[in-house]
């Protein structure tokens, strides 16, 4: 480090020491702030940012923060992954970099653009280092944070003294003649670790601080069991404890070993898409077709290492792990008789290591290099999967654990081990970025392997590492580990990420990966489309890791804006005002690894950037999620919005509903769920004589929506693991449902639930059009079968379909068909309940406890499923002796005799049976139409029909 650069750390530190005494607070600008960021802009604000406008910045931008004194907006600093500079496409800017500035190593990963910044004068030299600080330590992978300075300006800009460092145009020399750039580097603000093994001298400092989280290890192996590991890792080399050093103190550790219990990880985890934590080998069977086997045989085609998700049911399983707090540490095991992803020779008291000798030779050195993001060691082989082995990893809405099983492909993989496991992850408060310099360390303590996985129980506090780099493994639908699984490639934190536009030359290139992705040959064709087509219709985009190609996307400009904006409640999330025509986009496919999958939010930001979209949706029609379709879901679902549909007119009817052939795009786990919007229900007379826009009047085939802004991209997640059961697709289970999936997002924050199952005895049945069953059942909730197709539920919810037979509180688990299903959270939603009378006598001996001519109706399936349809079309012909009897005084009992009615029964053979009301009854003194008088209509409708 030079001595300018030394002077400069000098100073920020400087400045962040006194900062520190004072109330100074960061968080997300929001719409409401508009008016108190306006008040801060000066004309020298419009001659350094130019005419911007505050309320198209923090609908558009990517971070927008402000900065409070005491709830005092006092300053605010906006963002992007381009810059401000009007003649510049933010698509092309950093060929614009490297020939004016030579800055070849500035790139969208790395950098971000100010295109605003204001202050009141009392914070005019201290608003923006705690800003600045508040971007970095958000933004681990961002190395720079530049600004644009026009000619002749930088005299006037005393607030950025000693933040970083102005550079001028390549051969410039004259400052005040020309632009310049003046660059915020992270080195002088973040903390600088030195990152080595550990050494029996260390053994106070991290049991003290591994202490300070969990006193389980010091409990079981005494004051000095860290000290034990450091004297047996140069005879075993099995388990490793690396540290982050900083200021001559350990302040973060991680315990590493090499040793994994497969069997376990396997049996209760979906690893076949992570290749079952193995490196390739020639016996492997992976149940490749014909055609798959033919294209392996095609020229030498390496076989990478990635397992693609295409459906959304592998994100949402995917999706989540928990962000942290300070309490940072992972304990794998609370006791050693505890089940533990780890094997029995890791288990043995922590003096005694296997003698098992390895052929990998490990580094013995106590201080490791960074080789940085250029590794050459990086392995990217055996990865790629084919599309049965990908089905494994999909579980199928609406069916029961034990039928997702019997679906399942057993792939069986014979090749070397390829893991080692994380045991313990603790770091002192404000040091906890040091893990993340120690995981990627890891990877050099065992250079051969290319998997690190951690487990953490499912109710565990945040951490970071979980959210931010690890991806979680599905568990398998039969499991009842414990502990959630967590898996990182070397690839996703060691490799250079990068997204560029397709050419047609790139043909051969995503045709072998799209040879072995589920439903790849739906993507192959709309990529072929692309190629084909003279115009914008499409635009597709690869996604690399240094040089091999992980994923890509088809995108689309949006056709029907008018129907989504009049359908579904886009304004909750954005001002549809601000995404004028030309960007407003829609993901048609998008394939990436999973092993990528915690960068899902990079990609998404680089489509905004490099196809000029400012938002983008996502479509899901009810037959996308069935296990017939042919549409492989997107898995980035967590980071996009859902967009809740409005209550719209049920006029229309779909008794056919095409299954789609489309594959669905893999980011839906990083998507945001649109809410429908609530649309009176207008009859044709009165649509028409209100002159109604013709996209309020229409209702088109059901589908859900998901959106991406510029600005979601940037939202912080929160992922909760907690298992929490619902019993019963009830009116009430169903809203409880809506309410906790889809209105958990707030502004600042994502909240995602990962872990959420509902057991119904009939599912979650796919809607369709059933007059029989509309009239029959009175809907009396908001939450119709039509809405829900709007919101496409199963994307997050696991449905088991079955009954619950007990509840065992004492160990938090239920018994559903015969097996037990462990909770962590239970909601009983069961809703109102029909049976059959009991008789007070019973004269006539034996009886059948419900005759085939009886019929119960409890669900929606009861009574609009086609035998029961049938049945009742049999017992209601004109030749078919005897009456009907409807029995009830509800709601559903006057709804049931409509039903029949409909059915073509003459009115005289209808009879409707009201019990016998007691003085307990609810009814007595309010009558279930909360109205005397409409109930004596009705009764009088029916008297006048001459209804029985």
């Amino acid at each position: 480090m030079s001595s300018k650069q030394l002077s400069r750390r000098t100073s920020t530190l400087s400045r962040l020491k006194k900062i520190g005494h004072r109330d100074l607070t960061t968080r997300r600008a929001h719409v409401t702030d508009v008016q108190a960021i306006k008040r801060l802009t000066t004309d020298s604000t419009h001659k350094l940012f130019g005419p911007v406008d505050i309320e198209d910045l923090i609908h558009l931008s990517y971070i927008t923060l402000v900065l409070e004194d005491h709830k005092n907006l006092v300053a605010a600093l906006c963002v992007n992954n381009y810059p401000n500079v009007p003649s510049i496409p933010p698509w092309a800017w950093q060929h614009w970099m490297a020939s004016k500035y030579r800055m070849e190593k500035c790139n969208s990963r790395n950098t971000l653009w100010i295109h605003l910044a204001v202050y009141d004068r009392e914070h005019r030299h201290d608003f923006m280092v705690p800003m600045v600080l508040a971007l970095f330590t958000k933004c681990s992978y961002v190395q720079h944070v530049i600004m644009v300075i026009p000619p002749g300006l930088f005299a006037n800009l005393d607030w950025l003294e000693n933040l970083g460092m102005d550079l001028l145009p390549y051969s410039f020399e004259d400052s005040k003649s020309v632009q310049k750039l003046y660059i915020i580097v992270r080195q002088h603000y973040m903390r600088t670790y030195k990152i080595r093994q550990a050494v029996a001298e260390d053994n106070d400092d991290l049991v003290s601080l591994i202490n300070t989280h969990s006193k389980t290890l010091k409990h079981l192996y005494g004051d000095y069991y860290i000290a034990e590991i450091i004297l047996k890792r140069d005879l075993h080399k099995d388990r490793h404890l690396i540290v982050a050093e900083y200021e001559g103190e350990a302040v973060a550790v991680l315990c590493l070993n090499r040793h994994l219990n497969y069997k376990i990880a396997t049996e209760c985890f979906q690893l076949t898409t992570f290749y079952a934590l193995k490196k390739p080998h020639a016996k492997d069977i992976l149940h490749l077709s014909k055609q798959q086997a033919e294209d392996d045989t095609e020229g030498n085609v390496s076989l990478y290492s990635f397992v693609f998700v295409c459906s959304e049911t592998e994100c949402r399983l995917e999706p989540v792990a928990i962000e942290s707090t300070d309490d940072t540490i992972i304990d794998l095991n609370k006791t050693l008789d505890d089940i533990s992803i780890l094997s029995e020779e890791a288990l043995d008291d922590i003096s005694i290591l296997s003698e098992e000798v390895y052929e990998e030779e490990e580094p013995d050195e106590e201080f490791f290099p960074f080789r940085g993001h250029a590794n050459p060691d990086i392995s990217y082989d055996a990865l790629e999967f084919t599309e049965r082995q990908l089905e494994s990893w999909r579980k199928v809405a609406g069916k029961s654990s034990h039928d997702v099983f019997e679906d399942e492909t057993i792939a069986t993989f014979n090749g070397p081990e390829n893991a080692f496991t994380m045991e313990i992850a603790a770091a002192r408060p404000k040091h906890e970025d040091a893990l993340n310099e120690l995981l990627e360390a890891s990877f050099e303590v065992f250079p051969k392997r290319d998997y690190c996985i951690m487990t953490l129980p499912s109710q565990s506090y945040n951490f970071p590492l979980a959210t931010k780099v690890f991806v979680r493994a599905a568990p398998k639908p039969e499991s009842d580990f414990s502990q959630e699984l967590y898996i990182v490639h070397h690839s996703a934190i060691a490799g250079h990420l990068e997204v560029r536009e397709a050419y047609r030359c790139d043909y051969v290139l995503v045709r072998k990966l799209l040879r072995k992705v589920t439903k790849g040959e739906s993507v192959l064709k709309e990529f072929q489309v692309w190629m084909e087509s003279e115009d914008d219709t499409y635009k597709a985009y690869l996604f690399f890791s240094d040089t091999t190609l992980i994923g890509l996307a088809i995108l689309s400009e949006v056709q029907d804006w008018e129907y989504i904006i009049s359908h579904y409640q886009l304004a909750t999330w954005t001002d549809t005002s601000k995404h004028k025509v030309g960007s407003r986009g829609c993901i048609v496919h998008f394939v990436l690894s999973p092993v990528f999958q915690r960068h899902n939010r990079f990609f998404l930001l680089e489509l905004h950037r490099l196809s000029d979209y400012s938002i983008l949706f996502y479509i899901i029609r009810p037959a996308d999620v069935e296990a017939t379709s042919s549409k492989a879901l997107c898995c980035v679902l967590g980071d996009l919005i859902p967009v809740i549909p409005s209550k719209i007119p049920e006029y229309c009817v779909f008794k056919n509903l095409a299954t789609s052939s489309k594959a669905l795009c893999c980011v839906l786990g990083d998507l945001i769920p649109v809410i429908p919007s609530k649309i009176p229900e207008y009859c044709t007379v009165t649509a028409s004589s209100w002159n109604l826009p013709e996209a309020v009047g229409r209702v088109e085939r059901p589908y859900a929506i998901y959106l991406s802004t510029p600005v979601f991209c940037g939202l912080t997640r929160q992922e909760i693991n907690d298992r929490i059961i619902v019993v019963g697709a009830s009116d009430v289970g169903i809203a409880f449902l809506v309410g906790l999936i889809f209105h958990s997002t707030h502004h600042n924050i994502r909240v995602t639930f990962n872990n959420i199952i509902l057991v119904s005895a009939h599912g979650l049945v796919p809607y369709r059009s059933n007059r029989f069953r509309d009239i029959m059942t009175p809907n009396t909730s908001e939450v119709s079968g039509y809405y829900l197709s709007l919101l496409s539920l199963s994307t997050y919810v696991t449905v088991i379909t079955g009954v619950m037979s007990a509840i065992d509180r004492k160990n938090k688990c239920i018994v559903v068909n015969g097996t037990n299903l462990n909770y962590d959270l239970l909601f009983l939603t069961c809703g109102k309940q029909y049976q059959m009378p009991k008789r007070t006598e019973d004269k006539r001996g034996q009886t059948v406890e419900r005759p085939n001519n009886v019929f119960v109706v409890n669900t929606e399936t009861a009574n609009g499923g086609e035998a029961e349809q049938c049945t009742l079309r049999g017992l209601v012909q004109e030749d078919h002796p005897g009456d009907i009897i409807v029995y009830g005084y509800t709601l559903d009992a006057y709804c049931c005799v409509e039903a029949v009615i409909e059915l073509g029964v003459p009115y005289n053979r209808i009879y409707f049976v009201l019990p016998p009301r007691t003085n307990e009854d609810p009814y007595v003194h309010n009558t279930i139409f909360n109205d005397n008088d409409v109930e004596d209509a009705v009764n009088a409708k029916i008297k006048a029909h001459e209804r029985r």
